[in-house]
């Protein structure tokens, strides 16, 4: 089982949220994956959401619109279970 844990940040008011749970898919399936769908920073954007990927203890900042297959799965299924993390 690999260990995955979703963190959301900013947005209009800059929320941070997290999600985590265990899965059963292969942990190099999931790394490449993630390193497919690497985030591009955009300095322009305001307001802008931000997702960051642990996979065990490695992390990924990426474009969740750009997953696909069981991974973008996996990312869904975290993002309906985000709860706001108190600091």
């Amino acid at each position: 089982m690999t260990h995955i844990k979703l963190i959301k940040s900013g947005g209009f008011i800059g929320l941070i949220q997290s999600a985590e749970t265990d899965t059963s898919i292969d942990k190099q399936e999931l790394i490449q994956a993630f390193t497919k769908a690497a985030a591009k920073k955009n300095v322009q954007a305001r307001d802008a959401e931000n997702y960051v990927v642990y996979v065990d203890k490695a992390h990924y900042s990426i474009d969740a619109e750009a997953l696909s297959g069981a991974a973008k799965k996996l990312i869904d299924s975290l993002m309906d279970h985000l709860k706001p993390v108190k600091l």
